[in-house]
């Protein structure tokens, strides 16, 4: 926390009366600092603070130099707090820096993964052995284990931050991991399908619910589903007469107590195309008969255009929030097509 404190100190042979430097002091008004005392640094000395605070004796300071020479040594990551104090000593201007430092980091390390990898899990860590211990960036990298659980279907993983200070000064971390049980998806329901049931759908995916077999374990896995609902619907649908298809919104419900999930998943399938005729101009260097080999409905006097289907972007899949998918038109063709009702 940046704060900026006023002390009154009293000694034997030191009297430091307190002024606010932004309080009482008018905003263009400068004071000549005739020493600076350093409170607190060890592992940087005194004179390295004060060349990193970048206010020196014997030049005119405002509170605007005051507060820059704190963010200064903030963007260090070396201090932890720094206090100022301002104010008149045996009749100089005596401008006081008390800093607390940061420990530094001695090691880390990762308790209790199991099904996901110890390695996977650090790679999320960017604390490095020997330097200052920032206390945000462990609870970043906790954060983001946690995340990476869910990822592998562990919503329920929680990586609890231990802190262990060391008698030299030196700090350990611990991410100690509860993995949980894994999301098992016991239905998958869609809405806004009328010309093919959940069930057809569902069949044309990889992501299966659980079921009576053994190896119908309904196991959640979030890059299986994006490809699912990216790529194996939108195909399914485009290759059935739906280039227009889109998933709009996918949502996992899960049940905190069973740990079971729901995947809903919305779509607009769109008109229903079929081929109209088929038509070559411009063709000089190739006949029309070769390049009739190239059009797929050419024995045909109707069928589906199969053409692929449109997915909106979608940013993750979360518990009881589903996300908007967008994407651009579907690919041009040369087909001229005429559109039947849905």
């Amino acid at each position: 926390m940046r704060r900026l404190i006023t002390l009154l100190a009293s000694g034997a042979s030191l009297l430091l009366v307190s002024r606010g430097l932004q309080a009482q002091q008018p905003r263009d008004q400068t004071t000549v600092i005739d020493s600076i005392d350093v409170i607190g640094a060890k592992r940087i000395p005194p004179s390295g603070v004060i060349t990193e605070f970048g206010v020196l004796p014997g030049k005119a300071v405002s509170y605007r130099d005051i507060q820059r020479g704190i963010e200064t040594l903030f963007s260090s990551g070396q201090y932890a707090d720094i206090k100022t104090t301002q104010g008149r000593a045996n009749g100089k201007e005596v401008l006081q820096v008390e800093v607390t430092e940061r420990p530094l980091l001695t090691n880390w390390m990762v308790k209790n993964a199991v099904h996901v990898t110890e390695g996977a899990l650090k790679s999320k860590v960017a604390m490095i052995d020997g330097r200052p211990y920032d206390p945000a960036e462990s609870r970043r990298s906790a954060a983001a284990m946690d995340s990476l659980y869910r990822k592998r279907g562990y919503y329920f993983a929680t990586t609890k931050l231990i802190e262990l200070p060391q008698p030299d000064g030196s700090m350990r971390v611990v991410f100690d991991v509860n993995e949980g049980q894994r999301v098992a998806i016991s239905q998958v329901a869609f809405e806004g399908n009328k010309n093919f049931s959940d069930g057809a759908l569902v069949g044309n995916m990889k992501t299966k619910p659980e079921g009576f077999w053994w190896w119908r374990k309904g196991a959640y896995n979030e890059e299986q589903i994006e490809r699912d609902l990216r790529e194996r619907i939108p195909a399914f649908y485009g290759s059935h007469g739906h280039p227009d298809f889109e998933v709009l919104r996918d949502t996992l419900v899960v049940d905190e107590k069973t740990g079971k999930g729901t995947l809903l998943v919305s779509v607009d399938e769109g008109a229903t195309y079929q081929v109209g005729r088929f038509e070559v101009a411009g063709n000089r260097r190739f006949s029309t008969e070769q390049l009739n080999q190239f059009f797929p409905f050419i024995n045909q006097t109707k069928g589906f255009l199969g053409l692929g289907g449109r997915v909106k972007d979608r940013r993750s899949i979360t518990p009881s929030s589903g996300t908007t998918r967008r994407a651009g038109s579907a690919p041009p063709t040369t087909t001229t097509a005429t559109s039947m009702p849905r």
